[in-house]
């Protein structure tokens, strides 16, 4: 499949991946600057409003605290086709998915300043009154100082509210999964799912593997 020339006024260098939610490339912008960035190109309009949303509750407290452990958003807006576009900082370290596939498993010490680095921004996801539901190796990048920042807001969801099933089989708190007498999912705080998630991340940095071999893990 040939890339698309530009997207949005940037120019397409690669295809960085793509899933359900629509594509992501590796960009540059076309002002002089030749700045790279995450170009993540949404099909859905609605899919595209959420995440730019959780996005737009960070950067109100961005103004008033360093949220260095958050992926920040530097441009969005609709695509002519429909649905919608962020520009994204290009953070050459990948994912932790991607170190621990190519390294194995990450020193302890290592494992657990990159553990301190994700706590602390779920701490300011918190704050922003958002849970992330899908705390996983994948959805935490490393920047060229190998700072750990926590992305992809696309199943966040206010942080009191009750929720509904959702986010990765493998590194899922087990309460996201339990069903009433009618088989209908039983809400649970987002907060606790969250801290699941970093726990069992931290588990996949020391050893390889999720905590639920098998379990779809992406």
């Amino acid at each position: 499949m040939s890339l698309p020339e530009s997207v949005a006024g940037y120019r397409i260098l690669s295809e960085l991946g793509r899933g359900a939610e629509g594509v992501v490339y590796l960009a540059e912008s076309s002002d002089g600057l030749n700045k790279r960035v995450a170009l993540k190109c949404f099909a859905s309009a609605a899919r595209f409003a959420h995440e730019l949303e959780a996005y737009r509750r960070l950067e109100a407290l961005r103004a008033d605290a360093t949220l260095g452990n958050l992926a920040e958003v530097l441009a969005a807006g609709e695509l002519p086709g429909g649905g919608g576009f962020l520009a994204l900082p290009y953070l050459p370290g990948g994912s932790l998915a991607d170190r621990v596939k190519q390294a194995g498993p990450l020193a302890p010490e290592e494992a657990r300043q990159i553990a301190r680095q994700l706590l602390a921004g779920l701490e300011q996801l918190h704050a922003a009154g958002l849970c992330h539901r899908d705390v996983k190796p994948h959805n935490v990048l490393l920047d060229a100082q190998g700072q750990a920042r926590l992305g992809d807001f696309g199943l966040s969801r206010d942080r009191d509210r009750s929720l509904s099933q959702g986010g990765t089989p493998a590194f899922s708190a087990p309460e996201q999964w339990v069903l009433d007498e009618a088989d209908e999912p039983t809400p649970r705080s987002g907060v606790a799912i969250d801290v699941y998630g970093a726990g069992a991340t931290l588990y996949y940095l020391l050893t390889a593997r999720s905590p639920l071999p098998g379990a779809p893990d992406v």
